[in-house]
């Protein structure tokens, strides 16, 4: 198994599953009390292959806030279709000569 700290440059999914092809999506957040008199804030991503929830406390949810801005900041206005295939992660470890 490979080191985690070492970066590699994998997609963040499985392109090579056929479940992410493009399908709509849904979040829905909401603040959730708990039982100590806290709050958390609820997250929920909704696809037709599943749902995942996370409870952040207000400092996760600043630094997901961060992330996820400054990924957003990365994407490309511009749309160029592509009939490349995504390569499969083990040809992308491969490739960085980590296969």
């Amino acid at each position: 198994m490979s080191d985690p700290s070492v970066a590699v440059n994998v997609p963040p999914f499985d392109p090579a599953n056929p479940l992410t092809a493009p399908l709509p999506a849904q979040l829905v957040t909401g603040v959730v009390p708990t039982a100590d008199g806290r709050q958390l804030l609820a997250v929920c991503i909704r696809t037709p292959a599943g749902t995942t929830t996370a409870f952040l406390t207000e400092a996760e949810a600043s630094e997901w806030e961060t992330t996820i801005r400054a990924t957003r900041r990365k994407m490309s206005r511009i749309i160029v279709p592509t009939t490349l295939p995504i390569p499969h992660p083990l040809v992308l470890r491969q490739a960085n000569g980590q296969g």
